[in-house]
């Protein structure tokens, strides 16, 4: 081919392709097993869990901890009563 460049996609070139995508398109209805991630960080296709500060979770899990805190102190009524 006259205009033809080389394929250089490192995610289809990487040896473990195959298996990433047969991961990825895991039958919903396979309940003994689990499928992969992929999501894409700005510059590279990963097949890994995206990190919880991506996203939100990390502080979503410290608010749900700092309100339980809350919950589990005892209130002002309750030590003026003991």
């Amino acid at each position: 081919m006259k205009n033809a460049t080389q394929f250089t996609e490192p995610d289809i070139l990487n040896k473990q392709y195959e298996t990433n995508m047969n991961g990825v398109m895991h039958n919903d209805y396979d309940t003994e097993t689990t499928g992969t991630p992929i999501w894409y960080d700005g510059q590279n296709v990963r097949h890994d869990a995206v990190d919880e500060e991506l996203t939100g979770r990390r502080a979503l899990k410290e608010a749900q901890g700092k309100e339980n805190e809350k919950l589990l102190r005892p209130t002002k009524k309750a030590i003026e009563e003991k």
